[in-house]
């Protein structure tokens, strides 16, 4: 005999849960979801980037901090061409956020600066790779640059690159070309605290080649959740999962 658990945030479960949660996490490169961008993309993402960079040196604005410091700009352009990238995946897929974080004034903050859908608060998290040919493998991590974690899910994309050439991170140009893109996983809040690593300044990098100087949240790749299984998170269709009961 079972009992039928509808499970409304997957992550809570216990020890009879694992199996199922394992079974939703990115086990191949296979259940990436290339995502093709959409003409003029870079440039719309620049636009924001600079408004983002000019308003926040104005006298008592919000000040959006850098994922890469001393690259302020190039860091809010792949910031804002991952949350692009997202609105055009919710277009397709008939979602309809009742914000979104594009505006002509970010002095100040409005809803976390992200996208608000059906009481869940979503973060795009963007990071630049080489040519998307060679899609990231899954032992691989993705990071949320934060000390607190805010938001009830982060969706993970890699941006490629059209000029394979381009060796110099601070040029911007190739954005103009709209670089393709891969949907890799998502996570809720409560899936990285339980599988991600907690990183503090002063951290050395698992290979030791660098020392970690802000807080973080690293997760690999194959802890995430699948790409396909968002839309159905998003709508509230989880299929129910069953339970033994303990005498079982």
């Amino acid at each position: 005999m079972s009992h039928l658990h509808t499970i409304t945030d997957p992550t809570n479960y216990d020890l009879r849960y694992t199996q199922e949660i394992d079974r939703r996490l990115v086990t191949s490169k296979n259940q990436y979801i290339m995502l093709p961008s959409k003409p003029g993309m870079g440039t719309e993402a620049l636009r924001y980037a600079k408004l983002v960079e000019a308003h926040q040196l104005l006298p008592d604005s919000h000040y959006t901090p850098s994922a890469e410091p001393g690259r302020d700009l190039l860091s809010h352009l792949i910031g804002k061409y991952g949350e692009l990238l997202l609105q055009e995946w919710f277009i397709t897929h008939h979602i309809d956020p009742i914000h979104a974080p594009f505006r002509d004034d970010y002095r100040k903050k409005v809803h976390e600066d992200d996208f608000v859908y059906n009481r869940f608060l979503i973060e795009a998290k963007a990071k630049r790779r080489g040519d998307l040919s060679y899609l990231p493998k899954i032992s691989w991590k993705v990071n949320v640059g934060v000390k607190q974690l805010h938001h009830d899910i982060y969706i993970f994309f890699e941006i490629g690159r059209i000029n394979k050439n381009e060796i110099n991170p601070e040029q911007i140009t190739d954005f103009a070309n709209d670089p393709p893109a891969a949907f890799v996983g998502w996570a809720t809040q409560k899936l990285i605290r339980e599988r991600g690593i907690e990183v503090v300044p002063g951290t050395h990098s698992d290979n030791d080649n660098h020392i970690f100087k802000r807080y973080d949240w690293d997760i690999l790749i194959s802890n995430l959740y699948q790409p396909s299984l968002l839309l159905p998170y998003l709508q509230d269709s989880w299929t129910t999962i069953r339970i033994p009961d303990k005498a079982a």
